[in-house]
């Protein structure tokens, strides 16, 4: 979206990626929390060789054998969870969580945590969720102290305390943990919690790198490309994105993007980013849909396809990404690839307004918020008093549920990265 008439013009970069007129995040940074990391894994998949047996009575267990009753509890709360032998029962199985937590299962205790955290089949509750994180970390699970520290970056669940959530890292990177060896070099290198120290976040990403973490290699990367705590070598930084691609990391794949899209490192191509765009789009990456979508609504490097647009932008707007909002309410306005409708225009514009101010504090520009606020009373233009409350209150509706991108939690600029 080209015109300056109809686009939100960003007085502070929004990226260094950008594409023509369409707002896009920027992707060349570093994860501190690698999202699938980060996240409490389903329950079916923390015991994957747990036995699909949910036919044994608890009255019927040793009571004189704790070990062996937590992990018989925890096996039935998981077959409880699945339905396995025809029998699903979300209360049953909540119930073996809490024996099982007692008798001191970590696991029992990180799916119950991870419970509170959606609400299922228990009170939704951040605080509770950190108890039962920080019960498992105090006996020791190095999982538990992952969840911990993040919950510390975060604020969620407990006051925010980088220095504690930094604390926690360093004893699970201790016990060998992967994902918590690339938060804490992540935490390092840009001085959260802890000194920046880039000599010691890249020899905590190798480490990292060597245990198995996909995104310690993307990490590493973006230290080859700004030359910290490494010598600048663009070379291997492309390298290393390659490896972590082809592994499955989104970062990775839309970083690739990004340098094709800029010409920066590797030569200019439309397609080839467009590509890798694509396969990070395809595995949920909010970054790749919105650029995707700016690169089919300009037609930039690739055949324009406004209907393809909308479809990423959408997805990219109802996950919270406001670029996107703002390139939707652009669409719906004008009626390119998707029906005119001045009340989608407005709503999507005003979440992109609300969001933006949310998710940004004031050192990354007043302007952008600005902008965004004249073009929601363009979008405005033509609703009555009482269409626009009710707009307004929708969009308070959709962002409330929503779940909170807090900065320690989500990509954050790296150092020189231009």
């Amino acid at each position: 979206m080209t015109n300056p008439s109809t686009t939100p013009t960003l007085s502070v970069a929004t990226s260094r990626t950008a594409v023509a007129g369409a707002l896009v995040p920027s992707s060349l940074a570093l994860l501190v929390f690698a999202a699938a990391a980060s996240a409490v894994p389903p329950e079916a998949a923390q015991d994957a060789l747990a036995p699909r047996d949910a036919t044994t009575p608890i009255a019927a267990m040793d009571a004189h054998d704790r070990t062996k009753d937590a992990a018989t509890l925890y096996r039935q709360a998981l077959a409880l969870s699945r339905g396995d032998a025809g029998i699903q029962d979300e209360a049953a199985a909540v119930h073996c969580y809490e024996k099982a937590a007692e008798f001191g299962s970590t696991k029992a205790l990180l799916a119950l945590g991870a419970r509170h955290l959606r609400g299922a089949g228990v009170e939704a509750s951040d605080i509770k969720a950190f108890e039962c994180f920080l019960r498992a970390a105090q006996a020791g699970d190095a999982d538990g102290m992952l969840l911990v520290a993040r919950a510390y970056a975060n604020g969620r669940g407990v006051s925010q305390d980088l220095v504690e959530s930094a604390s926690w890292l360093r004893r699970a990177s201790d016990m060998g943990h992967a994902d918590a060896m690339t938060a804490l070099g992540a935490a390092h290198a840009l001085g959260l919690g802890v000194a920046q120290d880039h000599a010691k976040a890249v020899e905590l990403h190798r480490t990292a790198m060597a245990a198995g973490s996909v995104t310690a290699v993307s990490n590493l990367a973006v230290h080859h490309l700004d030359g910290n705590g490494v010598p600048r070598d663009a070379a291997a930084a492309v390298k290393l994105l390659r490896h972590a691609a082809e592994s499955g990391d989104t970062k990775a794949m839309t970083m690739l993007g990004d340098l094709y899209s800029n010409g920066r490192h590797l030569v200019r191509d439309g397609a080839k980013a467009a590509g890798w765009y694509l396969r990070a789009a395809e595995h949920g990456d909010t970054h790749a849909m919105t650029t995707l979508g700016a690169m089919l609504a300009d037609g930039k490097g690739i055949r324009r396809d406004s209907e393809a647009a909308a479809r990423w932008f959408a997805r990219a707007a109802e996950s919270g990404v406001p670029e996107a909002m703002a390139n939707l309410a652009v669409l719906h306005r004008e009626g390119r690839g998707t029906p005119r409708d001045s009340e989608r225009a407005f709503f999507w514009a005003r979440a992109a307004e609300r969001s933006w101010a949310r998710a940004h504090s004031a050192a990354r520009g007043v302007g952008s918020s600005q902008s965004l606020a004249e073009f929601t009373e363009r979008a405005a233009r033509g609703l009555d008093s009482d269409a626009r409350a009710r707009l307004d209150a929708e969009v308070g509706e959709f962002l409330a549920a929503l779940p909170s991108r807090p900065s320690a939690d989500t990509m954050l600029a790296a150092q020189g990265a231009e």
